[in-house]
Order: C-alpha cells, then sequence, then structure tokens
C-alpha cells in the first residue's frame, strides 16, 4: 500500500510539473484495453458529435496549429500496440463528459446465478485533456463515477458485496522529442469494484469516444498486455486497485532504424481477503528496421519478474521476440510476432522449476469513415490475476463497427480467454483451468452536438475445474448477462490556445 501511495503521488507531481514547465508530449491516440483489461479501441477516429469527422477537421484549421507525429509508427520494439492511427493536425484541447445508465444485471455477484435480475444506476465523468506543443505532447484521461443497486446483494456468503460502490482510471503521459531522441514517461491506475474483463461502468463514457477506453478523441497510449497487470479470470466482487508506471526511450540511429528501451513497474492489490497480491518489473529493449514506409521489422530482449504476497513466491520470465508491423495510416495495421520465452517458477518449499514457453502477439485492424473491425490473439505468460501464481493465457478478441448514419453507430465484440496455471498444485492435480467467453453489442444515438444515448447488452460465461471463491461462496460457473440504456452529455471538444 505504501508503495501504491508513493506511485500515485509521483503521477500528482508529474501533472503539476508538466501544467508549470509546458513541456507536453506526442503519443499515438489508442485506449487500451486491453491487453485482457478492460476491452478497448481507441484512435482519434471520429468527434464527439457524431458527425464521422476527424477531430482535427470539426474544430477547423488555424495558422498556429502543430503537425502531430501520431500518425508515424510507433516502434515495434516498444510498449505501444501498433494501430492504423491517423493523420492531419492535432490540437490542444480539454473534454468533458457525464452519464448516467441504467443497468439490468442477472448476476451481479457471479455467484448467484439464480438470484433474479437486480437493478443498477450508475453515474460516471470524464475529463480528457491534451497539449500539444511543437516537439513534445502531454495526455491526461480520467474516468470515474458511482454505482447503486436498488436491493441489497447477497452479503451473507459474500462479506465484501455492497450494493453500492465507485470506479476510478488515471492516466497520465508525456513525450519529449528532439530530432532523434523520444523519451516518454507515464502512469496509469484503476480502482474497480471487480475483474476489468466483467466491468460495465465505464461503457456510457465511451459511447461517443470522448472516455477513458473511447473510439474517438486521443486518450493515453494503448499499452502491450507486458504492462499492465493480467485480470483475466473472472473473481466476482473483489475490490481492487492496479496501477503501471513506465518510461520509454527511443533513439533514431538512422532514417531507417531506431533503439528502444523501456522499463515499468507495476502493482496488482485486493481490498479483501482470499487473493493474491502481485508486482512486477518489465524491462526491454529492441532494435527496429524500417523496410518500406509501411513496413517495420524489429527484434526484442525483455525480462518479466514477478513477486507475490507469501514468502518465497516468484515468476522470472525473459526470452526474445521478433516482430512484423504494416501500417497505412488512418486505415489499417497488421502485426505479428513470435517469443521463445523461458519461465523459471520459483517453489514455496523451495527451489525452483524452468520451462519453456511459445508466446505471440497478432493483431489487424480496419478502419474506414463507416467500417472498422478488429481481430487479435494473444498467447502470453503473466501474473495469474490474483488467483494462480503464475498464468499461461490465450486470449482472442474480436470487434465490428459500422456508422449506420451520420449519428447511429452500431458495434459487436466476442472475446475468449483461456488460462492455466503454470505448474501442478501436486502430482495428483491438473493444472487449473478457467475458460472466459463474452459477446455483446452496442447501438448508439447521437442528439444534436452536446447528448447522445446508448444502449447495449452483453452475455459472460466461465467455467473451471477449480473453483472460484469469495468468501463462503465458491463455484465452477460464472453466468452473467447485462444490458443498459444510457445518456451522456458532453461538449466538443474545447480547443486551448
Amino acid at each position: 500500500m505504501l508503495l501504491l501511495r508513493k506511485g500515485w503521488l509521483l503521477v500528482a507531481m508529474l501533472c503539476v510539473w508538466s501544467t508549470r514547465t509546458g513541456i507536453f508530449w506526442a503519443a499515438e491516440g489508442n485506449a487500451q484495453p486491453a491487453g485482457p483489461s478492460t476491452p478497448s479501441a481507441g484512435s482519434l477516429s471520429a468527434a464527439a458529435s457524431g458527425s464521422g469527422q476527424p477531430a482535427s477537421e470539426q474544430m477547423g484549421t488555424s495558422g498556429d496549429q502543430t503537425a502531430s507525429t501520431a500518425g508515424r509508427m510507433a516502434p515495434l520494439s516498444g510498449a505501444q500496440v501498433l494501430t492504423p492511427g491517423f493523420g492531419g493536425a492535432v490540437y490542444s484541447y480539454i473534454l468533458p463528459a457525464f452519464g448516467y445508465t441504467g443497468y439490468g444485471d442477472t448476476n451481479p455477484s457471479g455467484y448467484h446465478s439464480n438470484a433474479g435480475i437486480a437493478a443498477q444506476s450508475t453515474y460516471n465523468g470524464s475529463l480528457t485533456l491534451q497539449l500539444v506543443q511543437k516537439h513534445s505532447q502531454f495526455n491526461l484521461g480520467y474516468a470515474g463515477g458511482a454505482f447503486f443497486y436498488s436491493q441489497q446483494l447477497s452479503t451473507a456468503t459474500l462479506p465484501n458485496t455492497t450494493p453500492f460502490g465507485t470506479f476510478h482510471q488515471l492516466g497520465v503521459f508525456e513525450q519529449v522529442s528532439t530530432r532523434r531522441w523520444k523519451w516518454m514517461l507515464g502512469d496509469q491506475g484503476m480502482y474497480l469494484p471487480e475483474t476489468p474483463i466483467g466491468f460495465s461502468g465505464f461503457g456510457g463514457l465511451t459511447s461517443f469516444g470522448g472516455g477513458m477506453g473511447g473510439s474517438a478523441l486521443a486518450n493515453v497510449p494503448g499499452l502491450g498486455s507486458a504492462f499492465s497487470p493480467n485480470q483475466s479470470i473472472l473473481t466476482g466482487p473483489a475490490r481492487r486497485l492496479n496501477n503501471s508506471a513506465l518510461t520509454e526511450i527511443e533513439y533514431d540511429a538512422s532514417g531507417r532504424s531506431s533503439l528502444t528501451a523501456t522499463a515499468s513497474y507495476g502493482t496488482l492489490q485486493f481490498l479483501g481477503p482470499g487473493y493474491i497480491n502481485s508486482r512486477y518489473w518489465t524491462f526491454m529493449a529492441g532494435y527496429n528496421h524500417r523496410l518500406t514506409q509501411h513496413d517495420e521489422l524489429a527484434v526484442t530482449y525483455a525480462h518479466y519478474y514477478y513477486t507475490y504476497s507469501g514468502p518465497n513466491q516468484a515468476l522470472l520470465n525473459r526470452g526474445f521476440s521478433i516482430l512484423y508491423g504494416h501500417q497505412i495510416t488512418g486505415r489499417l495495421s497488421l502485426q505479428v510476432s513470435v517469443s521463445p520465452l523461458v519461465n523459471q517458477i520459483a517453489h514455496r518449499l523451495g527451489g525452483a522449476s524452468t520451462k519453456t514457453f511459445i508466446g505471440t502477439y497478432d493483431s489487424l485492424q480496419y478502419r474506414t469513415p463507416k467500417w472498422d473491425a478488429m481481430v487479435s490473439f494473444e498467447r502470453m505468460t503473466q501474473g495469474g490475476s490474483g488467483v494462480l501464481l503464475g498464468a499461461e493465457t490465450d486470449w482472442t478478441q474480436g470487434s465490428i463497427g459500422r456508422q449506420l448514419s451520420r449519428k447511429v453507430r452500431a458495434s459487436l465484440q466476442v472475446s475468449h480467454a483461456y488460462v492455466q496455471s503454470l505448474e501442478q498444485a501436486s502430482r495428483a492435480a491438473r493444472r487449473s483451468e478457467y475458460e472466459y467467453w463474452q459477446a455483446g453489442f452496442s447501438l448508439n444515438r447521437e442528439f444534436g452536438r452536446h447528448i447522445s444515448m446508448y444502449a447495449n447488452y452483453f452475455f459472460q460465461r466461465q467455467v473451471s475445474n477449480t473453483p472460484v471463491c469469495n468468501g463462503t461462496s465458491c463455484t465452477n460457473l460464472i453466468l452473467r448477462q447485462v444490458a443498459g440504456i444510457g445518456i451522456n452529455w458532453h461538449t466538443l471538444p474545447i480547443k486551448i490556445d
């Protein structure tokens, strides 16, 4: 907890320092989430008015506009995931938004699927800030709110469950660029009442693309899963804090080649008993070579180190990756990789075991003025979601969106995760396995320049050969359906001179 407090204090000092000195950085506008965190799309594709035009076009042109470096392909060996990006100019702006959503939830705790439908009211807000100068840009995104259930949840067997609560998400990033050097520094943190993959509280804020994890306006950079805590197992109402601090240096050795060095520190801490707290350090170095204007190859070496609450519980994961990326700015991005890795797993009673692992991250994203689609597959070793001491995860995501008219947009999403423990609990026991499915759709409608409404629905199912427990309640099957109707109020991006 002391480390978390110090981390948030560092973020606050960074915000103050950035505002006072006027040094702001350029980051690609892509949300998150990531990895198996909250599902997201992100990238400066349409502004809040729902007109389908880039934000730079809606805000008009100006003689003092600053050319953006965001259209340039991010280094594959760095922390950011590759997206289609965008073209045109980028402006300094601020964008506030507020919303209300009414939900119907068939299983809010995850442990009582026959409890009937519970009504939930969620009030939320967001603030997106972008400050641009000639060689730098600063991005801040905050989203948060409160939720209230219409009835008391089953607290007799779920001691940490309450019919109300809050949620918060904050990201602060800054990059400074010179002719050859680029430096990125940032921090992103989250407080949630449950696993991000099962949490719907931010849904209203992304219906028009102005909030954290949104799909229209510039946000904090989209980071790879290695730089955020793994939370791909549904755990029910388990409050948690997670935080990731990151720095990255890039050096352009020539017009075609660059070198990167990245370091991050993160935590995943639960505020109730029965879960495994973890800390992790990531160190990565890589070489990028641009084959053509649209194609790039990279080689990286990565070192991941996880420690867990309890004595002699740690995981060391290291190895090389070969990556290929193809990007057509504003339209298409393709990224594939292969990563032979070695895991060293510390045993509670002393000693360690070693096993090899082949990881990969493959992603295809396509975008036109009316359509956007994404499919990705990732195989990785990560922390264990507060349930396991390290896990092997296969994570697949897909989405497709369509602008039905000038003010109406629809989208479909589906995802699947298969998680295994790194080792067997004993010779007689099988490895713990968790399989998760989610599917859903959303429909958004703009009314004028400042009001939007949306409706969404998603279905979740998780089955495991090891029970997931909260208090005295345990289950091998979690089945949940959530549907919501909401309204948002938002401005157009307010330009800052």
